[in-house]
């Protein structure tokens, strides 16, 4: 969003212009930019402390497949293509 003032451009979710610190409510209401902060800080959103992210319960998945390197043979050739 760029000030109509100073001409800065800065993110939608400012309220003021961090250069020039006109509000910037009139530009974004015209603009019709509708912001809600979060309700949690972004470390309380990964740590799971808000109960907004959830991990999946249980243990680890194993893996479906797995690579059986002893049947390859000790020579690989590798060609790069343009």
């Amino acid at each position: 969003m760029k000030c109509d003032k100073c001409g800065f451009v800065s993110f939608d979710h400012n309220l003021a212009c961090p250069s020039c610190n006109k509000d910037l409510g009139s530009l974004r209401h015209r603009l019709g930019i509708h912001y809600t902060p979060p309700e949690t800080t972004f470390d309380e959103f990964f740590a799971g402390s808000s109960g907004a992210y959830q991990t999946a319960a249980g243990p680890p998945k194993e893996p479906e497949a797995e690579l059986d390197f002893d049947s390859v043979d000790d020579e690989f050739e590798f060609t790069l293509d343009d």
